[in-house]
Parts: structure tokens; sequence; C-alpha cells
């Protein structure tokens, strides 16, 4: 990482990681019990996990495919921000059928937004560090694996409903969306690809 704009693209990519893994790993780990505790039944609360991951792995390949078209960096803002949405939404709908429904497009957006931060990668570094850059990247989002969820016990420890959490994390996908997209724009400047 001796090359500047090397070290920009990896704090660029490492930072989108951290926010974005941060918001997934909270929700696989907070999810269920959130539905279960509003209401939700043992099953609905189990499959809301399910169905996000499920539909993160469509995420993952449908966002690839738009990948090949257009930026990577600019699909990877775009997935981050719309996942916002779903996320506020997801913590306000009644716990059931709609709950699911809601937990699946958020995980097409989040999961799948932050696993294309890879594709970033791999048109953004050269072979020689791809795998290290990919290899760190990887490391943060595991921290970002401990610190969310554990926050989110924090803030639901002081007395904050769940609806907060959720707010809180779709405004750190919003944050995420901002980083790949102004960084990735400064890292795309003189490069070929449309």
């Amino acid at each position: 990482f001796r090359d500047r704009a090397y070290r920009g693209r990896f704090f660029t990519v490492a930072l989108t990681i951290f926010l974005a893994a941060g918001v997934a790993h909270f929700l696989n780990s907070w999810l269920p019990r959130i539905v279960e505790t509003n209401g939700g039944a043992l099953t609905i609360a189990a499959l809301s996990a399910s169905v996000t991951h499920s539909m993160g792995l469509i995420g993952c390949v449908g966002l690839g495919a738009l990948m090949d078209r257009f930026r990577p960096y600019r699909v990877t803002a775009c997935a981050l921000a719309l996942g916002s949405v779903p996320i506020v939404l997801l913590g306000r709908v009644e716990p059931g059928m709609a709950v699911l429904l809601v937990a699946g497009v958020t995980g097409f957006f989040v999961i799948g937004g932050a696993n294309s931060c890879n594709a970033f990668s791999s048109v953004s570094f050269p072979s020689e560090i791809r795998v290290t850059v990919i290899g760190y990247t990887t490391v943060v989002g595991r921290l970002a694996g401990i610190v969310a969820p554990a926050s989110a016990g924090v803030i639901l420890s002081l007395g904050s409903g769940p609806a907060v959490l959720f707010d809180v994390c779709a405004v750190l996908l919003v944050m995420g969306a901002a980083v790949m997209l102004i960084g990735g724009g400064i890292c795309a400047r003189g490069e070929a690809r449309p």
C-alpha cells in the first residue's frame, strides 16, 4: 500500500464493509430475537434469518450481474442506500408474514451490497495485492460482526426499542453508500471502464 491511491481504495472498501457487514451481522444476531420479542411465532422468528440470508445470496448474484454492466462502486452504493428503506420498515412491521417479506428485501440489498465490495476490490487493485486486500477487508467485516451485535445489545439494554436499532442500521447503510459513492468515484477517475 505504498501507492497513495491504493490506500484510499482500501479505506473506501474497508469502511464500507465495516458499516455494511456490521448491519448484516446485526440482522443475523438480533432479528430472530426481536421478531420473537415483538410477539412473532418462533417459526417466523427462525424463518426471518433464513429468508434474510437466502435473499442475500440472490442479491449477490443479481448485483453481480449489474456490476458487469455498471461500475461496481455505483451498484454497491445503490444497493446499500436502497437497503436502508426496508430496514427501517423492518423495525416497524408487525411480526408475521410481512416481516418475512421485508426481511427478504433487506437481505437482498444489505447482504448483497456488503458482498459486492469484493467486486469493487477486484477491479480496483492489481492482482499482486488483490487477495491481500480482500483478506484484510474480510478481517474488517469480522470485526464488524463483533462490534455491531454487541453495540445493539448495549443500545437495547439502555431501554431503546428495536425500531431505534433499525433506524441506526439505516443510517449506517446510508453512510456506507456515501463512502462507496464518494471513494469509489475518486478511485474511478481515469479508469476506462464505463
